[in-house]
């Protein structure tokens, strides 16, 4: 049984992800969130999970969580409207020390859960793009086992996308 971390466990795919996770799949499960209490009130941990408080950008907070996990799932991003400083902050060097720090602990594998975006012809002025584009590099190049998926559309409750969709209906 592989063991897992994730980061951007509070976030839309995160929630999906640990409630559909079937039980017994990973074990331990080690969630970096930005808000423990929120992420333990929507989703309790189940047994050999445990949610650390920290954020990427604060490797001290969570780099003592890596060792002794195979797979790393990295959720975490700056999406919609931030700054181009921000994309990078988080997409770019929260990605780049993630992978340092992964290798450091002799993990396995990487995910990387990236966008559609990443292969959009004209990110001149698409920071989000640019930044995801950079992240999987950091990832292609690593040395580690890797994925990296691009969603072209995230839905589900609270999605912005949805959210809009449903204010062009009328609804």
């Amino acid at each position: 049984m592989a063991s897992l971390f994730v980061t951007g466990a509070r976030g839309l795919v995160g929630r999906a992800l640990l409630r559909g996770l079937p039980g017994g799949a990973f074990n331990p499960v080690t969630c970096l969130t930005r808000d423990r209490e929120s992420l333990t009130r929507t989703i309790p941990p189940r047994s050999g999970w445990r949610y650390i408080e920290g954020d990427l950008d604060d490797t001290a907070s969570w780099v003592h969580a890596l060792p002794g996990h195979e797979v790393v799932l990295h959720l975490a991003a700056a999406t919609g409207n931030a700054s181009e400083a921000r994309f990078r902050a988080v997409n770019v060097e929260g990605t780049r020390r993630l992978v340092e720090e992964s290798r450091c602990a002799g993990l396995r594998r990487f995910i990387l859960v990236s966008s559609i975006a990443a292969r959009f012809r004209n990110r001149a002025s698409y920071h989000y793009a640019e930044s995801k584009i950079e992240a999987e590099a950091l990832v292609r190049s690593s040395g580690l086992d890797y994925a990296i998926v691009r969603p072209t559309m995230i839905f589900g409750p609270g999605s912005p996308v949805l959210e809009g969709l449903a204010r062009l209906a009328g609804a």
